[in-house]
């Protein structure tokens, strides 16, 4: 890895919706799994967290880099997740540095922009 590489903090909610009723557990085993099998422990951290704030939305998973995270800034909240999904946000995302975006939260005031 160098030094320059991207890190990111990865935020998976596993409150009583999200995760008793849309089994976040699998996001978070499998976001585990897959940041270690790739060697991406120096660059990616996960997280839990009991509620994201959007339970209708959930599984929500919330992705911030370090400047994001250190600079109180949101990042990038991704809803209704899945396994599938997950990869797409790992590959696009957390090692090509693009959000994927049909997958994102947008405000109302935000989704013609």
């Amino acid at each position: 890895m160098t030094d320059d590489a991207e890190r990111f903090t990865v935020v998976v909610c596993k409150g009583p919706t999200c995760g008793d009723r849309r089994n976040s557990e699998q996001l978070i085993e499998h976001l585990t799994r897959t940041v270690a099998a790739r060697g991406l422990g120096e660059r990616i951290r996960v997280l839990t967290e009991t509620c994201l704030g959007h339970c209708l939305r959930g599984p929500n998973i919330l992705v911030q880099n370090e400047e994001q995270e250190r600079n109180g800034i949101d990042g990038v909240l991704y809803n209704r997740m899945t396994v599938e999904d997950l990869e797409r946000v790992i590959d696009s995302h957390l090692v090509g540095g693009m959000v994927v975006r049909p997958l994102m939260y947008r405000p109302p005031w935000m989704r013609d922009k």
